[in-house]
């Protein structure tokens, strides 16, 4: 995750980056979340989606990047725990809940929100057969 300083902050910590913004890469990882999905090639998880990615519920990191792609090297697998994560369930738990809207980071919550919606929005169709983990797409995720 990328961050800025906070020039705004009144804190007077001794870590100057505790107040810092944080910064996603919305158009970034949602870019690549679709791309994985719309080519079934886990090999398009970037950096950044990879760093949203697993802080999502159910999610964790498998070591590192190359060990998530290679756990997740079956997107079916992905589609369906992006499906079942309950991130993608409630994406508007961040907005709604005050103890994150409400603080210093409410900016980043509100663009975490915007991205599990539209990774909701994108899976939600998405019928994933559990014997041949086979994935059958909806003319949406088709014409991303």
């Amino acid at each position: 995750m990328k961050y800025i300083d906070n020039p705004n902050t009144k804190c007077n910590c001794s870590n100057p980056r505790h107040h810092a913004k944080w910064l996603l890469n919305k158009s970034g990882i949602k870019q690549s979340i679709a791309r994985i999905i719309k080519t079934k090639d886990i090999g398009a998880l970037t950096k950044d989606a990879y760093d949203f990615v697993i802080n999502m519920s159910g999610f964790i990191a498998h070591y590192n990047h190359n060990g998530f792609m290679s756990e997740y090297n079956n997107v079916a697998d992905f589609v369906r725990d992006l499906q079942n994560s309950s991130d993608t369930q409630r994406p508007d738990y961040y907005t709604k809940d005050g103890f994150f809207s409400k603080g210093e980071q409410a900016e980043y919550y509100a663009d975490k929100t915007e991205i599990l919606q539209f990774i909701a929005e994108l899976v939600k169709d998405i019928e994933v057969r559990d014997g041949t983990r086979e994935v059958r797409y909806t003319e949406q995720v088709a014409s991303y």
